[in-house]
């Protein structure tokens, strides 16, 4: 057990005696104990407290309701807690029932030695906190895959558009290249002059070309890994994306 739990322990029982020897082995841990001599008592004591109980711990012969039948209800409203059934009988149908019906996680028979029983609550204490340990890891869990989900979502509805003006940009490129290609060139006139000057000054169609191509292709993937940064800082993560496309 860790000191970061407050445990309580219900006791079920119609013998006074139980309670308050269980009470005598777990005060001296801070372990409160509250006792119900039916399970209709019981049941009741769920509604006045706040934290759940760690450990129920119930007797198979209780009156008006059997230990099974009263631990089956007491799962439902708390299925967290571990469940004992105490029983001073050796009935294959009353430990089939307690199984099958009560979900119970142990058995310990009457009369019981103190160290025994001690060591199977303490036991039943620590299963208690992994199982609740284990519950908050997997809701972390589950919020930060929820969040991963919808930013990969964010970011792929980014690469689509980007994609998508991309796409515009090589078209609008393509139909201009149609565009000079299909100029009819006079060797007398001005035009061809100046296009002989913008040939001279930055080399062959094809170069130039390139060259748009690649400056426009930087533009746009500075402005994407910028917008990414945007929505990774806005959800929460932090991400290196030079090193993620490169420098």
């Amino acid at each position: 057990m860790t000191g970061s739990y407050s445990h309580k322990l219900l006791v079920v029982d119609d013998d006074e005696s139980i309670p308050k020897i269980v009470e005598r082995l777990f005060s001296p841990q801070g372990i409160r104990v509250i006792y119900a001599a039916s399970g209709e008592s019981g049941l009741e004591k769920f509604t006045q407290v706040r934290q759940p109980f760690s450990i129920i711990l119930s007797d198979q012969r209780l009156p008006g309701m059997a230990g099974h039948e009263f631990l089956k209800q007491a799962s439902q409203i708390s299925p967290d807690s571990i469940r004992i059934l105490i029983t001073a009988y050796q009935s294959v149908d009353d430990i089939i029932n307690a199984i099958n019906i009560g979900h119970v996680h142990k058995i310990i028979r009457k009369p019981w030695e103190n160290q025994f029983f001690l060591d199977t609550v303490n036991q039943s204490l620590t299963q208690y906190e992994v199982n609740i340990e284990e519950k908050k890891l997997f809701e972390t869990a589950r919020e930060h895959n929820e969040k991963l989900y919808n930013l990969k979502k964010e970011l792929l509805n980014k690469m689509d558009a980007h994609k998508e003006k991309l796409s515009t940009y090589t078209d609008m490129i393509c139909r201009l290249e149609q565009e000079l290609e299909r100029i009819e060139v006079d060797p007398e006139s001005q035009r061809q002059k100046g296009i002989k000057t913008i040939l001279t000054q930055m080399g062959t169609t094809k170069q130039t070309t390139q060259e748009n191509l690649d400056t426009l292709y930087v533009q746009l993937l500075s402005e994407l890994i910028d917008q990414f940064k945007g929505i990774s800082s806005r959800r929460g993560f932090e991400m290196d994306f030079h090193k993620v496309w490169g420098e």
